[in-house]
């Protein structure tokens, strides 16, 4: 999975592979569809007053 492997000193290494190997446990094996945006930044946030207010002008 990595293009150096031997670039991670040996325990984060062992503790990486581990939850690669795991990762698709937890993930259904079919979703629910959902909209999608790429990002979640500052400017996805609106303010006014004591209040904020996610936006998501770019949902899929």
């Amino acid at each position: 999975m990595l293009a150096v492997p031997d670039a991670l000193p040996q325990d984060p290494r062992s503790r990486f592979k581990t939850l690669c190997d795991r990762l698709p446990d937890p993930l259904p094996a079919a979703p629910p569809t959902s909209l999608l945006h790429g990002n979640l930044r500052a400017a996805n946030v609106l303010f006014r007053g004591s209040s904020a207010y996610l936006i998501d002008p770019g949902c899929y």
